[in-house]
């Protein structure tokens, strides 16, 4: 009697976490039959680019925020700075979504001699450079030039 009922809640288990998105079934018969799978698509990105003022000199010390999440919280960013010959690149991080959204990507000079920028990760030159699988869409990188405005001085 045991066994029987160790053999049920073995099964109602088993159904109960196929429900919830614990399993993934194919078919290998037919070359065009999709996967099903339970779960969230994710894109991987790799941020790289140049800052320079207007006349196109490299900014040293430029901080950069890459942000994450659609939503750019604070939360979810990586801050990086510029070296000296004004590049930078951020380490690749991976969003849900099939391709970049509202993420942004913020410069700001702590100096206060620039005015801060930001832009939109979906208007940068994007190269994809991985493939994905299942619900990874693969990675792209992004590369960009950033030209910084002088700030106005304040009298």
């Amino acid at each position: 009697m045991r066994k029987k009922v160790s053999c049920f809640s073995t099964r109602v288990w088993a159904g109960f976490l196929a429900l919830l998105g614990f399993a993934s079934c194919t078919s290998n018969e037919d070359p065009e039959d999709i996967p099903l799978e339970y779960g969230t698509p994710t894109v991987g990105f790799q941020v790289q680019g140049v800052v320079t003022d207007e006349e196109g000199n490299p900014l040293e010390d430029i901080q950069v925020i890459v942000r994450r999440a659609y939503n750019n919280d604070y939360r979810s960013g990586d801050t990086i700075y510029t070296d000296n010959k004004g590049a930078f690149a951020a380490e690749k991080f991976v969003t849900t979504g099939f391709e970049p959204d509202e993420q942004k990507v913020y410069f700001n000079d702590e100096k206060k001699v620039f005015k801060s920028d930001s832009i939109l990760l979906k208007d940068m030159k994007l190269e994809k450079i991985e493939e994905g699988s299942g619900w990874s869409h693969g990675t792209y990188q992004t590369t960009t030039e950033v030209k910084l405005k002088k700030a106005e001085k304040e009298e």
